[in-house]
């Protein structure tokens, strides 16, 4: 069985202004599984140009921290640039690595991956003694 399909006019829950949801559109949504929209196209598009505006700045507050660190292009020596984790001291500085104690010898260290609750985590030597290596 197929609905037929007419244009439907919407209200934009951010401005309150209403909005025509056409044929076309409705079916376009609906070929992809999306709900029906909720803003209106400017109030969409104002609203993708505040997430990528903050995207942009985190990037570049990222970016502050490395160079006033003095890691440029050359990487060195890493300090604390983002509340995820400390930037690693490998050549490729948008890795991340975080600070855990080692399950194995309650040692300070890092992993480049999040640390899990209930999963342990250990250090390099640690690691390697158990896989035998």
């Amino acid at each position: 069985m197929t609905l037929a399909l007419v244009e439907q006019m919407l209200v934009c829950q951010d401005c309150g202004q209403g909005f025509p949801f056409s044929v076309a559109e409705q079916a376009f949504y609906a070929e992809r599984g999306f709900r029906h929209p909720v803003r209106c196209p400017d109030c969409r598009m104002l609203r993708r140009a505040e997430r990528h505006a903050e995207v942009i700045r985190s990037h570049e507050s990222a970016a502050a921290v490395g160079w006033q660190e003095g890691l440029g292009n050359y990487g060195g020596t890493p300090g604390p640039s983002s509340p995820r984790g400390r930037r690693s001291a490998r050549t490729n500085a948008s890795r991340f690595s975080y600070p855990v104690v080692c399950s194995g010898c309650n040692r300070d260290t890092e992993v480049p991956f999040p640390p899990r609750a209930g999963r342990p985590v250990y250090c390099r030597e640690c690691f390697d003694a158990r896989r035998g290596r």
